[in-house]
């Protein structure tokens, strides 16, 4: 079984979802500005590095970025790859630079951000490939539960901005305070990361050599700040200089770009207060009633993105979309409880089965 298609039609989120559903065992490629291949098997996540020696080692990548090893290690690391059939994994185990349980956090961590940049994406193509063959000579496996790893990305990337805002930036830093801090309330990433920022640090450079991802670096970071162990010094604003004189050349351009802008402010309220008295296109105005704010609300949820998901898959394997929708439940392509509450969705498909529609049912609004 295959299936293929475009991300603007078919998020990541959705195909993996399906993925995870259906129990499926293969390898999906997606070529995109950050290409991936994932190996799934009975609808888990054994596998998010590119073996084919084509792409990038996402694990190496990740080891590299947030400071794991020292140059000499790494350089040891290489040439072990270079001289032997090893897989990074074996050779992280053997050489004792990491125990079993720190590679099994770390390569949960690596998933975790990389599966985080792919929910990101809007553009690309995908590409999945089912059969037990292609996870033949597959080394460094891991078994990831694929709605907890799509859970936590969905936690990341609402949190992340917010993270940014305040510690983004090359030239934002970090100094501890002289607070005392208690050990038996700090976790080991706190104080690891008290024990690099040191008197001061770049938050860019305390992120290189945490040892774990950066949306985790950034949020032990917070809560430092907030037991108060830490403070974010950002940059100072570029202000001009004491006793600096404006050129007159500026100074005038600026007076006309004042009076323009004072000017079509005033014309701007000006045609707005018209259209508040005439309204000129309010006989065609649809008017927003009870039945219309309840379908956006149930357009809305994830209940229509289920069921348009399994519809998907039925037809990819069917080659026709099903004549009702209690067909993809027993298909087990839908759990029955996305089926609850679905009085409020019409679905109708036509005879030939090649086409459908599935929407919001139309509410009688009140009179």
């Amino acid at each position: 079984m295959s299936l293929e298609g475009r991300l603007s039609d078919f998020t990541l989120e959705e195909i993996l979802q399906l993925i995870a559903l259906q129990q499926k065992t293969g390898v999906l490629n997606v070529e995109a500005s950050y290409p991936m291949v994932l190996y799934f098997e009975s609808g888990e996540l054994v596998s998010y590095r590119d073996r084919r020696g084509a792409g990038t080692d996402q694990l190496q990548a990740f080891l590299r970025k947030y400071g794991f090893f020292s140059s000499e290690s790494w350089e040891h690391i290489d040439f072990v790859q270079r001289n032997s059939s090893l897989d990074l994994t074996e050779i992280l185990i053997n050489e004792g630079l990491l125990s079993p349980e720190a590679l099994a956090r770390v390569q949960q961590d690596t998933a975790q951000e990389h599966l985080n940049h792919g929910m990101l994406l809007r553009d690309g193509r995908y590409a999945f490939t089912a059969g037990r063959e292609v996870l033949m000579g597959l080394k460094g496996r891991v078994r990831m539960k694929v709605e907890g790893l799509l859970m936590e990305a969905a936690r990341r990337i609402d949190e992340m901005p917010v993270l940014q805002e305040r510690y983004g930036g090359d030239r934002v830093k970090i100094r501890r305070t002289d607070k005392e801090a208690d050990p038996e309330n700090l976790s080991s990433g706190m104080r690891h990361l008290l024990s690099i920022v040191g008197n001061e640090s770049t938050v860019k450079a305390v992120v290189g050599s945490a040892r774990m991802s950066e949306f985790d670096t950034l949020q032990v970071l917070e809560e430092l700040r907030q037991k108060g162990l830490v403070l974010v010094m950002a940059p100072p604003k570029a202000v001009k200089a004491e006793g600096e004189v404006q050129p007159e050349e500026e100074r005038g351009a600026q007076r006309v770009g004042q009076r323009a802008a004072a000017l079509w402010t005033l014309v701007m309220l000006g045609l707005a207060a018209l259209l508040w008295l005439f309204d000129p296109l309010a006989a065609y105005r649809v008017r927003p009633t009870a039945g219309t704010q309840r379908a956006a609300e149930l357009a809305g949820t994830r209940q229509l993105q289920r069921i348009e998901s399994a519809l998907f898959l039925y037809q990819a394997a069917r080659g026709g979309y099903p004549q009702n929708l209690q067909a993809l439940v027993e298909a087990r392509l839908l759990e029955p409880t996305a089926l609850k509450g679905t009085g409020a969705v019409e679905y109708t498909v036509a005879p030939d089965g090649r086409s459908y529609s599935v929407h919001p049912a139309r509410l009688n609004a009140p009179q």
